[in-house]
């Protein structure tokens, strides 16, 4: 498994940070591998960059919002047999997810999802941390990046990594801010309901601190 690094914030290059593969396959012998199944397994091995994190399946609170590629949407549903929508916004929640609130298409989920807790800006409340710490902010959006190459839209590619080719250091405080907004609305929520807010920072462990993560 490839574990990004972040990128020195002086790259002329930001969009090259983790790059292991191109955007599509190749076949030895051959060019790339631009077919459907060609580019859907491009995809699976994007996924497996991806550092590997141990979900507890308590997160559906934040499956209400949703933003993938026609690549994804089409592999979960030759996968699955299920079809969701290319944007999906709040309030209502996913339509993957299943009556017990766990997600029906998890194996197949879009790259979206599956960096969900990857990065200090972007960090579980119910604290699950991705083996080997966490991705810079940089990281995480060249992964979106690179699901949108492949699914043959380089202009959102570009519009992914622009932010971090102008002003690395100000695109990465504005997602610590994201999450810290996040963070003081779970915790008014729990408040609300009567309780102090109470985290989950491992298996059957709780705590009244927030989980451990970046600086804001």
């Amino acid at each position: 498994m490839a574990v990004l690094r972040a990128t020195p914030a002086g790259d002329a290059d930001p969009g090259a940070v983790g790059r292991r593969m191109g955007p599509v396959t190749r076949i030895a012998g051959r060019g790339p591998d631009r077919s459907e199944k060609g580019r859907q397994e491009a995809l699976l091995a994007l996924y497996a960059e991806l550092p590997k994190m141990v979900c507890q399946g308590l997160c559906s609170d934040s499956c209400s919002s949703l933003v993938q590629t026609r690549l994804e949407r089409d592999l979960i549903a030759e996968r699955t047999g299920v079809r969701l929508q290319l944007v999906q916004r709040p309030p209502a929640p996913c339509a993957a997810l299943t009556m017990l609130n766990q997600c029906g298409v998890y194996d197949t989920r879009p790259m979206i999802c599956r960096l969900w807790g990857m990065t200090s800006g972007l960090r579980c409340q119910y604290g699950c941390e991705p083996e080997g710490g966490y991705l810079t902010g940089q990281q995480f959006y060249e992964f979106l990046a690179r699901a949108a190459e492949l699914a043959g839209d380089p202009r959102e590619a570009a519009r992914m990594r622009e932010p971090f080719r102008r002003n690395p250091e100000r695109a990465e405080r504005m997602m610590l801010s994201w999450q810290r907004h996040r963070d003081l609305d779970y915790a008014d929520k729990v408040r609300r309901a009567g309780d102090a807010a109470t985290f989950v920072v491992g298996p059957g462990r709780l705590s009244k601190r927030r989980p451990r993560g970046g600086t804001w």
